[in-house]
């Protein structure tokens, strides 16, 4: 029998939890376990609870090529906007880069290496390219 006591909430496999609070103050029973936030409900009276998430950056490599990635940003695949036919190449660290820029400014849009990128599901009309070359 669940415990009734206990409100689980799903962590996306996306972001990484900062707090959670109820009426503005931090919870102190909270828990993670198995990819959930899991709350202790006798220290709230309404349900009104604030989760704060920042979303992680990554490279994930291609199964079938290993020397390419696609971007993400939080929920977000990210594509290069560029005329290119040649593959870009990007570093971790270049990648790094990237997703403090983003952090910093509360955006999914920024730049890498003098090249814009954005994601996919921003872009119209421009050509782009959804995986990258890593550098060594």
């Amino acid at each position: 029998m669940p415990n009734q006591d206990c409100l689980k909430i799903r962590v996306p496999e996306w972001a990484k939890i900062t707090g959670v609070s109820y009426e503005g103050k931090k919870l102190s029973q909270v828990k993670m376990v198995d990819g959930y936030i899991q709350v202790n409900l006798t220290e709230i009276k309404k349900f009104k609870l604030e989760i704060f998430w920042t979303p992680i950056a990554k490279l994930e490599r291609l199964i079938d090529r290993p020397d390419s990635a696609s971007m993400k940003f939080g929920p977000y695949s990210l594509a290069v906007i560029t005329k290119l036919n040649n593959p870009v190449s990007v570093s971790q660290n270049n990648f790094l880069e990237f997703s403090r820029q983003c952090l910093k400014e509360n955006s999914e849009t920024a730049t890498l290496k003098g090249l814009s990128i954005m994601p996919l599901c921003q872009v119209n009309h421009e050509k782009y390219q959804l995986y990258v070359h890593l550098e060594k």
